[in-house]
């Protein structure tokens, strides 16, 4: 586990597991995620008569939200030769399920997530075995907000 004092933990829970904290359980912080506080609003039903000007919008009192991918920025700290091993098991952690998330640092979390892809570009090594990579995840809920 990365001891540093200021760091605020990530919390990931899947079905009703216990939640995990990334830096205790594989030793992955957050460096950075881009949260998207206020989501795009789903297209309003409108018809365009041909024979009418303007359009025909129907504007609900509560609007539909898009769901949305987010990037997540890790680094991974640990013993010289462990990075793979530990982040692959962080991967294969998240394979499978819809999860919740929670980053303490900004209050933040959301439910419906799920794993979409890894950016290979964003691998790096930086000494020994620290590590900056990232991960895109999918919000099919944006606008539930959790706390774990």
């Amino acid at each position: 586990m990365i001891d540093i004092a200021s760091y605020k933990g990530f919390y990931i829970k899947k079905g009703e597991e216990e939640k995990v904290e990334s830096n205790s359980t594989w030793s992955i912080l957050v460096k950075s995620i881009p949260f998207n506080i206020v989501p795009d609003v789903k297209d309003f039903a409108s018809n365009d008569w041909s024979d009418e000007n303007g359009d025909d919008v129907f504007i609900p009192s509560q609007p539909s939200y898009k769901g949305y991918d987010m990037k997540f920025d890790f680094i991974y700290i640990g013993a010289e030769g462990s990075a793979n091993a530990k982040i692959h098991d962080f991967w294969s952690y998240l394979q499978g399920a819809e999860f919740k998330f929670y980053e303490s640092y900004s209050k933040i979390g959301r439910q419906g997530v799920y794993f979409k892809s890894f950016d290979p570009n964003s691998f790096r090594r930086r000494s020994k075995d620290v590590v900056q990579f990232a991960m895109v995840f999918r919000i099919t809920d944006p606008v539930t907000d959790i706390v774990l």
